[in-house]
């Protein structure tokens, strides 16, 4: 039985696109639903660390007018995750944004303001004994916040606790898949003066 000119050529096309085909369909139906589950799951899992302490670091002089600056410590925990074959990987931290006004008496003793662009983490170029240290060191991100206020609201021998009233947010950006995330609240912290340190 000799095939049809035509049916071999079919027959050819299929042999050829069959295994593209299968990739496609098993990366669409196993692969791509994976890496969503274990990307949201990581989201999910973001922490934020906000110290109780805010430093007053320095007081300079404008003119007539005294400012003290302040340090407050944020991080963001817990980036690290593993993708669908097991690889570990870190939450990209995109446009982190963290505002802050410390509040006593009704009076905003100082306001904090910070934007990030992106928060550190390893390019995947790496060598293996390189790359997985990074991905430790770069699980929890912490920085110090900079604020600013005037110095004749409070000083040396009247140093309060203070209500901080604050927001943050970033876009964070895992194998496949983004998500913004934000947070706001206010708490108590205590003001340690460090300026004679």
């Amino acid at each position: 039985m000799q095939l049809h000119p035509a049916i071999i050529i079919v027959i050819l096309i299929l042999v050829y696109i069959g295994p593209y085909a299968f990739v496609y369909g098993r990366t669409a139906t196993w692969t791509f639903p994976r890496i969503d589950e274990r990307d949201f799951k990581a989201i999910e899992g973001i922490k934020f660390s906000l110290r109780q302490e805010v430093n007053l670091t320095n007081t300079t002089e404008a003119g007539a007018a005294k400012e003290n600056g302040y340090s407050l410590n944020v991080g963001i925990l817990h980036r690290k995750f593993l993708d669908w074959i097991g690889f570990p990987l870190v939450l990209e931290v995109n446009n982190f944004t963290f505002k802050a006004a410390g509040v006593y008496q009704d009076k905003i003793l100082f306001e904090c303001s910070h934007f990030e662009t992106a928060f550190p983490k390893p390019t995947g170029s790496e060598p293996w004994y390189i790359y997985q240290p990074l991905v430790d060191k770069y699980d929890n991100t912490y920085l110090d916040v900079s604020c600013a206020g005037e110095a004749s609201l409070i000083n040396a021998t009247n140093i309060v606790p203070v209500t901080l009233i604050w927001t943050m947010s970033a876009t964070f950006v895992g194998d496949r898949n983004e998500e913004v995330r934000s947070w706001n609240g206010n708490q108590t912290v205590q003001v340690k003066d460090l300026r004679s340190m």
